[in-house]
């Protein structure tokens, strides 16, 4: 059973760092924000989130979506409903009236699925850009 988000916590990181790692990518565990959102079960950490928020403009930016390796496209997929549900919330809080997601080419297609516009293809990644208005 996978348990709610929760805020990052220091004894998260090396997992997000290895599963970088497996997929051949490396993660600068610095630059992740206090609002990187995490979702556990009973073998620890499952999917990552970083919520950014941009100064000055009321767009919030998601980066950094990670999932333990192996899960299946449904597992990976609930854990990043939910935390894409708590990422989203938290940026409507702060005044947010859009949302930026940075990802892979297939998150971005599961983001589509999800009613956010068309994905743009920028090199092995792509942009995704949340409805507009976000609610």
């Amino acid at each position: 059973m996978i348990d709610g988000p929760r805020i990052l916590q220091p004894d998260d990181v090396p997992f997000l760092c290895h599963w970088y790692q497996e997929r051949g990518r490396e993660l600068n565990a610095a630059v992740l924000p206090r609002t990187t959102y995490v979702m556990h079960d009973a073998a620890g950490p499952v999917a990552a989130l970083a919520l950014y928020m941009a100064q000055g403009a009321p767009v919030a930016f998601l980066d950094h979506a990670v999932t333990r390796p192996g899960l299946s496209y449904a597992e990976a997929a609930a854990a990043f409903d939910q935390l894409m549900a708590v990422c989203l919330a938290m940026a409507e809080t702060m005044g947010c009236v859009a949302a930026q997601a940075h990802t892979t080419h297939t998150i971005a297609h599961h983001l589509h699925k999800r009613g956010w516009m068309e994905p743009v293809p920028l090199y092995a990644t792509a942009v995704c850009f949340s409805p507009q208005p976000h609610p």
